[in-house]
Parts: C-alpha cells; sequence; structure tokens
C-alpha cells in the first residue's frame, strides 16, 4: 500500500531533525526517513573520539539547548540528537533508505527500500557527511597491511611502534594523527594538496563565530553590487589568510602547502571548513609525524609517493574527507547548493548544504517557515 504523508523528510541527522522540530511548533507533521538503523546514523558511524570544534552554544538546534562542555563529542551529541527527537515528538523510521525521487500528481513520488511514499512536500536533509570520498589508488590491493576507517582506530588494541600511513589532512586526518601519537604509533600523513589552517579560538572566542561574524559586519557592502560582494568575500577571506600565514606559515618547511588567498576565497563560497589546529601541529613541527605528498601507489609492504619515494607500513587509515555528492536523489542542479526550496521543483526543499551546525539552525527555521507557507495555499 502506498504511503502517503503530507511531509516527508529524507534523514534524521541534525538536518532533518531540525526541521521536524521547527514544523511541529507550527503545528504540522513531518515522516522523517533515516537509512541507518538510528537516528543521526552518519554521525554515529564517526569516529569514538570525534569532538566538535565549535562550542555547545554555537552546536544546539532549535529549541534546545546542548547542555554539555564547552566542546561536546561524539558521545554528548549523539544523546543531545535523540533527546530533540523524544521531546519534539517526532515520527522516525530508520532502516529506510530513499533510492528514488520523482514528481508525479502535484507532488513527489519517493522510492525507497520498502515501497515508494508519496508526499506532498519533501525536504531533502541527508546532509554534509553521508558519503566518505574514496579514492581508488594503484595496488591498493597488493597492500598486506591493515587497511582501517577513521571510526575503527579507537578499537584496535595495540598501536605501540606501529608504521601507520595517514592519507589526508582534514579535521578527520588531524584528530586521527594526534589519537594515534598517544597510542605510541610512529605515524606519518600524506597531503595531496594544500590546506587551510585556522586556530580553534581567537581572543577567546572560538573561529567559527569569527567566521560568522565578519560576513554580517559586511553584508551591506555585499548589497552594492556583484562587484562589492566580490570585495566583501575577498575582505573576509583576506583575514582568514593573513591569520593562516602568522600563525602556520612554518609548516610549509615539514612539506605542508598552504592555500593561497583564491583558494580560501573558493572555500568560503562552497561552505569548505578550516582544518583547526591542535596538538598535531606542534607534532609536525618536531618531526614527530613526517608528511609525504600524495601517493602514486601501494606495494604489499608500503607506498611509493609522486616524488619517488617509498616508505613501508604496518596499517593505512584513509581519512579523504566526504563526497560533494551530497543530495543524489535531486539530480543535477545549477549553481551551488543552498539551504531552501529548491528553483524548478515545486515541493521540494533542501536542509543541510552547509556543514555547520550554527548553519543547520538557521537554515531548518527558514525551511520550516517556507513548507508552512507552501502547505497554508
Amino acid at each position: 500500500m502506498l504511503s502517503r504523508p503530507e511531509i516527508l523528510i529524507i534523514g534524521a541527522g541534525p538536518s532533518g531533525l531540525a526541521v521536524g522540530a521547527c514544523l511541529a511548533r507550527q503545528g504540522l507533521r513531518a515522516h522523517i526517513l533515516e537509512r541507518g538503523e538510528t537516528l543521526g546514523w552518519s554521525w554515529a558511524q564517526r569516529y569514538e573520539f570525534l569532538r566538535l570544534h565549535t562550542p555547545r552554544g554555537f552546536s544546539d538546534l532549535p529549541g534546545l539547548p546542548l547542555s554539555t562542555g564547552r566542546y561536546p563529542d561524539r558521545t554528548e551529541l549523539l544523546a543531545y540528537l535523540d533527546a530533540y527527537a523524544r521531546r519534539a515528538g517526532l515520527e522516525i523510521e530508520c532502516g529506510r533508505e530513499a533510492t528514488a525521487l520523482v514528481r508525479e500528481n502535484s507532488g513527489w513520488r519517493v522510492e525507497t527500500s520498502r515501497g515508494p511514499i508519496q508526499a506532498r512536500c519533501v525536504v531533502l536533509a541527508s546532509g554534509f557527511y553521508a558519503e566518505p570520498q574514496e579514492s581508488d589508488w594503484k595496488g591498493r590491493e597488493l597492500f598486506r597491511g591493515r587497511w582501517l576507517r577513521p571510526a575503527e582506530v579507537s578499537s584496535q588494541p595495540d598501536w605501540n611502534d606501529r608504521r601507520v600511513l595517514v592519507v589526508g589532512l582534514g579535521n578527520t586526518a588531524a584528530d586521527t594523527l594526534t589519537l594515534l601519537h598517544r597510542r605510541d604509533a610512529r605515524a606519518a600523513v600524506s597531503v595531496r594538496g594544500p590546506v587551510h589552517l585556522a586556530p580553534r579560538e581567537i581572543l577567546g572566542a572560538n573561529s567559527f563565530r569569527w567566521r560568522r561574524w565578519i560576513p554580517e559586519r559586511l553584508l551591506p557592502l555585499r548589497r552594492l553590487g556583484q562587484k562589492a560582494r566580490c570585495i566583501a568575500e575577498r575582505t573576509g577571506a583576506r583575514f582568514w589568510w593573513l591569520l593562516q600565514e602568522y600563525h602556520y606559515r612554518d609548516l610549509r618547511g615539514r612539506g605542508v602547502a598552504l592555500k593561497s588567498l583564491e583558494e580560501i576565497v573558493r572555500d568560503h563560497r562552497s561552505g569548505r571548513v578550516p582544518v583547526i589546529a591542535g596538538p598535531w601541529v606542534d607534532l609536525l613541527r618536531r618531526g614527530e609525524v613526517p608528511v609525504f605528498p600524495a601517493i602514486a601507489e601501494f606495494t604489499a609492504e608500503g607506498a611509493v609517493f609522486v616524488d619517488g619515494r617509498y616508505e613501508p607500513f604496518s596499517d593505512v587509515i584513509p581519512a579523504l574527507g566526504y563526497s560533494n555528492r551530497r543530495f543524489p536523489l535531486v539530480g543535477d542542479l545549477q549553481g551551488p547548493l543552498r539551504d531552501g526550496s529548491v528553483p524548478g521543483r515545486p515541493g521540494l526543499w533542501l536542509c543541510g548544504a552547509s556543514p555547520g551546525l550554527y548553519q543547520i539552525r538557521a537554515a531548518a527555521r527558514r525551511v520550516a517557515r517556507s513548507i508552512a507557507k507552501e502547505m497554508r495555499r
């Protein structure tokens, strides 16, 4: 039998839960689908030692404060999401994956792993962390050591003196390097391109607060036109570039290329977040974690890098981040992904196009208001 909820939300992570709760406060009830075994499934699959880089007052969802330590860890976040869903009385169906989306009968037909659903309004909230990035390296199948995901690192009993290669230098890789050092592993990192580094706090305030504050101060300038908008973007990006150059330019001597001003501008436009500095930076500076370039190929015992160097490793941990293909059900869209209604596709909304929980909080309210307006028509 075809299920027919008025509003269907795909994804029970922070984005989907926030939209559902905002709709509930307007007297509207949504049915939420989650492909995983529990709500917040993408977060539950992440590494156990994860800790948010945004403070609790900057990471909560509409209607319920986060009452944890200053920087919540994964366990605290998952407990918060569960309490949030229960408090809002959300209707969540886990273990049901949406596989296709078709416009039909003034609404949307959603094909799922348990049969189709017809809905008047659909919100795609599958999130920023739904699909891990993969890479098909030459010789990968030859490598005889352990090949582990970051989420598997803390469950391994003995890292003492093991030679470990972490591939990538995003926030997941940085956290993994720190943990491996604490476990007495001999860790190294492969960095295939330049990175944007930022401190966790600036003058006692979290960097992401500064990251939001600066564009808001430049908002009047952006309203003057496209040229003024570009000046505003570049002015904000220049602040972060100068901060990076002041604190971390010495890392170039350790093999870490830093992003240029133009690359940071592009990151801001796409919503890509910086790598937050931590204890791992000092490990690189002291030479305790060697830095290698991109991987050319793997062998049975190790890796060959693009500069011709070969190094043996007992373990490889790819930490390449997440795919840019964030909302595959919506198909190809022109221009950057933005939270809100999808142009040219009535009854369809996105939430979670930007990764920050503080961004999700504002987007969920906008999406819920837009859906409520549509439902009143």
